[in-house]
C-alpha cells in the first residue's frame, strides 16, 4: 500500500518491506520501506512531547523487536483484562509464557484460535497485531485503550533516540535478584510491577555505581510500571 500523505489520519502497518531505511537522526539504518516519508519521521523532542500514540506507533513499527511488540501487546491486554474472553486471556498468558521460553509456538498457535481477532493477530504478527490492538481497536468492551497507550509505549520502549550501554559492574547479585523479583512478582491480573521494589532496585543500582539519570528516574518515577519495563529488560538481558 502507498505511504499515507502528510496530514492524513490514515495509518497502515502493511507497507513495510525488508529494505533498509535511513533515519534522519544520525543516518542510522533500520528495516523499513525505502526513504521514510516526512509524516513518519520524528525527533527526540517530538517523541517526548507527543500525546497522540498513533505517530509514536508508526515511528516504532520497524524499529522494535517482535519480542518488545509482544510484551507491549500483552500489557495492553492486561489493562483491559476484565473485558477479555476466557480464550483471549488464556492466549495472553501463553504469550507471556512464550516470551519466557516456557511454552511452544505450537501450543500458543493452537490457543490463539479461541482468542479475539486483535489478540490472535498479535500472535501471528507481533508488530502488526500490537498496532491493531492499540490503534485500530482502541476500545475493548467499554474500556478505551487509546489514552494509556503512549504511557505504556514509553514504559516498554523507553526513549528510542538514546542507546544505553549497561555497565556490567552494575549487575551485582543483589541488583539481579531484585530485578528478577520485581519482574516475576507482579500484581495480577493487571500485570503491574511493585513500585516499592523498583525504588529499592534503584537504590541498589546506585550502590553498584550506576549514575544514569534515565535509568534511576524511570525506576523511581510514577506508574504505569509493567511487565516489559525497559529498564528491567535491560538489566535482565531481554531484547
Amino acid at each position: 500500500m502507498p505511504a499515507r500523505a502528510k496530514g492524513s489520519s490514515g495509518l497502515s502497518p502493511f507497507r513495510y518491506s525488508n529494505s533498509l531505511t535511513l533515519d534522519r537522526q544520525g543516518g542510522a539504518a533500520y528495516p523499513g520501506g525505502g526513504e521514510v516519508p516526512e509524516s513518519e519521521r520524528m525527533t527526540e523532542a517530538e517523541w517526548l512531547a507527543c500525546t497522540d500514540p498513533q505517530p509514536m506507533l508508526e515511528f516504532l513499527q520497524s524499529r522494535v523487536s517482535d519480542s518488545k511488540w509482544r510484551r507491549f501487546g500483552c500489557v495492553c491486554c492486561r489493562y483491559v483484562w476484565d473485558h477479555l474472553t476466557d480464550g483471549s486471556r488464556s492466549t495472553v498468558e501463553l504469550l507471556e509464557q512464550f516470551e519466557e521460553g516456557r511454552t511452544s509456538s505450537e501450543e500458543l498457535s493452537a490457543a490463539s484460535r479461541w482468542a479475539s481477532f486483535f489478540i490472535s493477530n498479535l500472535v501471528k504478527d507481533p508488530s502488526r497485531g500490537a498496532w491493531f490492538l492499540a490503534v485500530v481497536g482502541p476500545a475493548i468492551g467499554d474500556h478505551h485503550l487509546r489514552e494509556p497507550v503512549r504511557q505504556l509505549l514509553r514504559e516498554v520502549v523507553g526513549n528510542p533516540f538514546r542507546s544505553l550501554a549497561l555497565d556490567h559492574a552494575w549487575r551485582t547479585p543483589t541488583v539481579t535478584a531484585l530485578a528478577t523479583a520485581a519482574y516475576e512478582e507482579r500484581h495480577l491480573p493487571a500485570g503491574t510491577l511493585d513500585a516499592d521494589r523498583l525504588a529499592i532496585l534503584a537504590d541498589a543500582l546506585e550502590d553498584a555505581g550506576c549514575t544514569d539519570a534515565d535509568i534511576l528516574s524511570h525506576l523511581r518515577g510514577p506508574a504505569p510500571h509493567v511487565h516489559g519495563c525497559w529498564v528491567l529488560d535491560l538489566l535482565l538481558g531481554k531484547s
